[in-house]
């Protein structure tokens, strides 16, 4: 198919695709607990916070600013983010010079279950992953990266502005964006070192390096607390998941989740792309996606955390591999086209039921957010039973979801709600899902409060969420946080 008509033909097509997906019944779910916490964020900004920096509280922000403070209302915007990505993908296979691979990947992206999950759900990463690609597309257009069409004139200016402003723009999304601006700066250091003697590339950088301000900034004012907290959860098993003996072992747990997470179809096609990226390196454009492949998806999948979100940035890159096979394999292009096409629609099948309920076809991402939101209504009606309450909860990812959905403030131990200075008051109703051993809390409950009650179970419950009620407190309330913080009653440390 001439190249023309293949993108006017794909570019509207995926794109209302990618709407229709993205924004079907997009306001009929329970906010998750990111989108619940993200939510307070808007309600609090700062420069800067202790699990991200401020992109997606700005997002949440302008969407209820221009929408409303309903569920559809703070995730519209982040929707049409993630739609967005379909034609920006398509723009960069375009400027690769390899557009069947842009629309390969621009299929997989609309229809694939792990970008409609972060475009139906806020989380730091449409977001992230618009302005990552966005900053490709610029980055792509500077001259100098192809010197065969160098750029002259005044409009010469423009993409170094545009680079630079996308640039600085990210780094406020989240810590991946680091990895992404390696991955650039690897490859014009082996690709293209006579773009690095061009000045107007030194003031888009420098406008890049203003966009680390505001974190560096936030940081310097709270004893480096973000940072702190990065390396650590680089470095650890997060609470809940499944610990295992050995790296090896760790990471193929890693590996596993990430399959359920993404489905194995969009699986396929990514390691489909790996190889076709690795059998066309002798490429300019292969060795680009491959090298930002490596640097922005590897290091979180080797990363015991084990989060299969950080790893949608790599997948990217290897989805745009994917289409390479396609474009230089004359003799078997059809069999690799059909064999694309395939996947693509197994793909689709595994997104569609991701959106739909109870199909069997669907992410791992679905029963997640199922579990997650099952006992709300149960502990909301609790809650709102006993107006006297004054609320705390152990779990972190609980406490926004209260705070939203009873619209009372809910403290807990996690540092970012001890910023926004919460009182705890005497007497106390403290909550929990049952992830922690019950006497453990109630051993430190009672060491703070001369009177502790409990536990009681919320009645309709699924994970037997129990509560306590505590009075009389024998020590200073800035204690509170600290003695019932959850990593630490999690590791049973005093």
């Amino acid at each position: 198919m001439p190249r023309k008509r293949l993108l006017a033909l794909s570019l509207p097509g995926l794109t209302l695709l990618a709407f229709g997906l993205r924004f079907l019944g997009l306001g009929q779910a329970l906010l998750l607990p990111d989108e619940a916490y993200y939510w307070l964020w808007s309600r609090h900004l700062d420069w800067s916070y202790y699990d991200h920096p401020t992109g997606v509280a700005l997002l949440v922000r302008l969407s209820t600013m221009l929408g409303t403070e309903s569920e559809f209302g703070i995730r519209w915007l982040n929707a049409l983010l993630g739609a967005g990505l379909v034609a920006l993908v398509i723009a960069v296979g375009c400027k690769l010079g390899k557009p069947w691979a842009g629309v390969s990947a621009g299929a997989a992206i609309a229809v694939g279950a792990p970008f409609l999950i972060t475009a139906r759900f806020v989380y730091t990463d449409a977001l992230f992953l618009f302005l990552m690609l966005l900053n490709l597309w610029s980055f792509l257009n500077l001259p100098g990266i192809k010197p065969e069409t160098p750029h002259r004139g005044y409009r010469s200016q423009y993409p170094y502005l545009l680079f630079g402003l996308t640039l600085a723009l990210l780094f406020n999304t989240k810590y991946t964006a680091h990895l992404y601006a390696a991955g650039l700066g690897g490859w014009l250091l082996m690709e293209r070192r006579a773009l690095l003697r061009d000045l107007r590339f030194w003031g888009a950088a420098g406008l890049a390096a203003v966009g680390l301000l505001p974190v560096l900034g936030w940081n310097a004012a709270h004893g480096w607390a973000s940072f702190h907290w990065q390396i650590s959860h680089a470095a650890n098993i997060s609470p809940g998941a499944t610990a295992q003996n050995g790296l090896l072992w760790r990471w193929l747990g890693n590996v596993q989740h990430a399959v359920a997470y993404h489905t194995w179809p969009l699986a396929i096609l990514a390691l489909a792309g790996a190889f076709g990226l690795i059998r066309h390196r002798s490429n300019a454009a292969a060795r680009l996606c491959l090298w930002l492949a490596l640097l922005v998806g590897l290091p979180p999948l080797l990363s015991p955390a084990g989060s299969p979100r950080n790893l949608t940035g790599g997948l990217i890159f290897l989805l745009l591999g994917a289409g390479f096979w396609v474009e230089k394999m004359h003799h078997w292009r059809k069999a690799l086209l059909g064999g694309n096409v395939l996947l693509l629609g197994l793909t689709a099948l595994y997104g569609g039921g991701t959106v739909v309920a109870k199909s069997p076809f669907h992410s791992s991402a679905v029963n997640d957010a199922r579990r997650e939101t099952a006992d709300l209504p149960a502990i909301v009606a609790h809650i709102k039973a006993h107006p006297e309450m004054e609320l705390f909860a152990l779990d972190m990812s609980l406490a926004g979801q209260l705070w939203y959905y009873t619209g009372r403030p809910v403290a807990t131990g996690w540092p970012q709600y001890q910023l926004w200075e919460l009182p705890y008051p005497d007497p106390l109703a403290v909550f929990s899902l049952g992830y922690l051993p019950a006497a453990r809390v109630e051993s430190q409950l009672r060491a703070a409060y001369t009177l502790v009650e409990g536990p009681y179970t919320v009645e309709g419950t699924t994970r037997a969420c129990v509560w306590w009620r505590a009075e009389g407190l024998r020590e200073a309330p800035e204690k509170i946080p600290a003695r019932l913080d959850f990593f630490t009653l999690w590791e049973g440390e005093p």
